[in-house]
């Protein structure tokens, strides 16, 4: 099975629209790690560009996004 555990941080918690800073990965199939990425998000647009094409390209790969808070992933992506 594979499985893309994602987190993302961010700033301003208490606000509508929050400031994404960075974003972490770990992609795993069948249990062993295959990419481990760090995303810098905040004023980054070419990281931002790159974070969402490796979601992408997981997700088309058919990995199951894993996160803590499902919610604010989401929202973030």
């Amino acid at each position: 099975m594979k499985f893309l555990y994602i987190d993302f941080e961010f700033r301003g918690v208490s606000e509508r629209n929050l400031d994404l800073v960075c974003m972490a990965a770990i992609a795993r199939d069948d249990g062993k790690e295959v990419y481990r990425r760090n995303f810098w998000l905040f004023k980054r647009p070419h990281e931002q560009r790159q974070a969402i094409s490796f979601l992408r390209r997981l997700i088309d790969g058919g990995y199951v996004l894993v996160s803590y808070a499902m919610e604010a992933e989401a929202r973030s992506i």
